[in-house]
């Protein structure tokens, strides 16, 4: 996936499917038992990626509170 360009608030511009395939990422993470570097590994993503989308997703949660 290729990086998105900021918005002047310096925040990522939304992508609907981007948002819901890390929301889909994080659920089986959460279930699965494991720690964040070894589900990663199994499923190829980066744990920076993994990370960076968590947190993008609980902003994006608290805001729309």
């Amino acid at each position: 996936m290729s990086r998105q360009k900021r918005n002047a608030s310096s925040r990522w511009i939304r992508d609907p499917q981007r948002e819901s395939y890390w929301r889909a990422i994080v659920t089986k993470w959460k279930v699965s038992g494991k720690s964040v570097r070894l589900f990663c590994k199994e499923i190829g993503v980066s744990e920076n990626s993994f990370y960076a989308w968590r947190r993008e997703l609980q902003i994006r949660d608290r805001e729309n509170l």
